[in-house]
């Protein structure tokens, strides 16, 4: 690995409170290719690097990745991240490393688009196709919390609170927030994972489930549940159409966009606008009836 790389890396590692592993590891990528693109290994190499450089190398990425224009707008985040670090880490002085650099990069625009979310028939079809509790209880908490993939994936025993039904989530920055779920889901979430050591949904070897297989997991129960409207519908299939789910049900029940975005977790209050589709708002709500005859 390059030198360069590893040492950010290991900063990274060291600042908990503000980067999370899934963070460290595109940023790590993101990075990684800037350097071996450039062929750097030196500090001294990066002297000569600027935002003509930077935007050469942005431009060949989303060519040859075929990247959509938010994911060239993510990148050059990503390397702006890097540039404070060489500023305010390592105190360098080059033209990468000047406050005004990462405004002489204009960011691609992006058209809007509203979250897709499923409907309370797809989703009561998807529950019935699981096959065992862990998938079973694994879908309810997508469905009724709006925690992001990661926070429900590596969601520890000792985050649940059976007293007062909350759940405890560590925010990127450190920030706690305490989330309400749904009693029945409580109960479930204690009674699965009753001989697990740490996670709910560890695997075999104690460890939480990859992101990687969530997905696919998603993908396969969808088609085998015959929810496939279209092409680019089921392209769309992931663990955040449940989050975009819980989301529009709460704005269509209460209209409470504030209340919606600290339900999500969202460090922006205009995150809430990505949810909010006027000819989609679900006026139903998906209530205890998705926790019956369901034994845990």
């Amino acid at each position: 690995m390059n030198k360069l790389l590893q040492e950010y890396i290991i900063w990274m590692e060291v600042q908990t409170d503000k980067y999370t592993s899934v963070t460290i590891k595109n940023r790590s990528k993101i990075i990684g290719s800037l350097l071996n693109y450039f062929n750097f290994k030196q500090l001294c190499q990066l002297k000569d690097l600027d935002s003509e450089k930077i935007e050469e190398f942005l431009n060949h990425i989303q060519k040859e990745r075929k990247l959509a224009n938010s994911s060239f707008n993510s990148y050059l985040n990503q390397i702006k991240g890097y540039q404070k670090y060489l500023r305010r880490v390592l105190k360098l002085n080059y033209k990468f490393t000047e406050d005004e650099y990462g405004n002489k990069i204009e960011t691609k625009k992006v058209h809007k688009k509203i979250k897709k979310v499923l409907t309370d028939d797809e989703l009561s079809a998807i529950l019935e196709v699981t096959t065992t509790k862990k998938q079973k209880v694994l879908l309810l908490t997508f469905m009724y919390t709006g925690l992001r993939k990661e926070e429900i994936l590596t969601l520890k025993k000792s985050q649940i609170n059976i007293e007062n039904n909350t759940i405890t989530i560590k925010q990127k920055g450190g920030n706690i927030r305490s989330l309400t779920v749904n009693p029945e889901l409580t109960k479930m979430l204690i009674n699965y994972s009753r001989n697990n050591k740490k996670y709910v949904f560890e695997n075999s070897h104690g460890n939480p489930p990859s992101t990687s297989w969530i997905n696919k997991f998603l993908k396969i129960l969808c088609k085998r549940a015959g929810v496939n409207r279209d092409s680019d519908f089921f392209r769309s299939i992931s663990p955040h159409i449940f989050r975009a789910g819980v989301a529009m049900r709460y704005i269509s029940e209460t209209g409470d966009l504030s209340g919606a975005s600290a339900l999500l977790g969202h460090t922006s209050s205009q995150s809430i606008y990505a949810y909010i589709n006027k000819d989609d708002l679900i006026k139903t709500n998906i209530s205890t009836n998705m926790f019956n005859n369901i034994a845990i």
